[in-house]
């Protein structure tokens, strides 16, 4: 009976016989493909044990150990960047933010913040934007510019932030000691 023997990328033809065991087999091949490494027989239905299963000119797969494969050591590299990564803007609510629209005194209630004027927005309580050099409507576009503002953005201070100091209350008992006693 035949075999196609498919070892290290060359296709052999091999005889062999019924009474031949699956060692003896792959003495054969390793001396037929010059191989000192230990070899296994597989088919297209897995690990050869015995040759009773083969069919006439059947192919099998000699196929040696090998060391690697494994996982690299300390996983992926995290990439290093030049720059720190950009802070977005994040949106805080506040209670009651349409009050400080508005000055309250003792008799009359003034607006702090200027309206827009145009014929869409009028009337509707449309608040304009206040940026350093312009007011801007963010529901029709409309833009004044202001008269007397400087020609570039002021830059923004950042405040320092407060310390805050916590004072420890002492004990009558005393200071020290273990807890419990007296």
């Amino acid at each position: 009976m035949q075999l196609f023997v498919n070892c290290l990328g060359e296709t052999r033809c091999i005889e062999y016989s019924a009474e031949e065991n699956v060692s003896e087999l792959l003495s054969r091949i390793q001396g037929e493909f010059n191989v000192q490494a230990p070899l296994e027989l597989y088919s297209s239905s897995g690990k050869l044990e015995s040759l009773v299963g083969l069919g006439e000119n059947a192919n099998v797969y000699a196929c040696a150990d090998l060391i690697g494969g494994g996982k690299k050591k300390g996983g992926k590299k995290r990439k290093a960047y030049a720059t720190p990564k950009k802070n977005k803007h994040k949106h805080k609510n506040s209670k009651l933010h349409a009050l400080s629209y508005y000055a309250f005194s003792k008799d009359k209630v003034e607006p702090v913040k200027k309206f827009c004027t145009q014929d869409t927005c009028r009337g509707k309580g449309i608040v304009m934007a206040n940026h350093w050099n312009r007011y801007y409507c963010g529901r029709c576009h409309f833009t004044l510019m202001k008269l007397n503002a400087p020609k570039e953005e002021p830059k923004k201070v950042k405040a320092a932030p407060v310390k805050v100091e916590e004072k420890k209350e002492e004990t009558a008992a005393g200071k020290g000691g273990k807890k419990g006693k007296k």
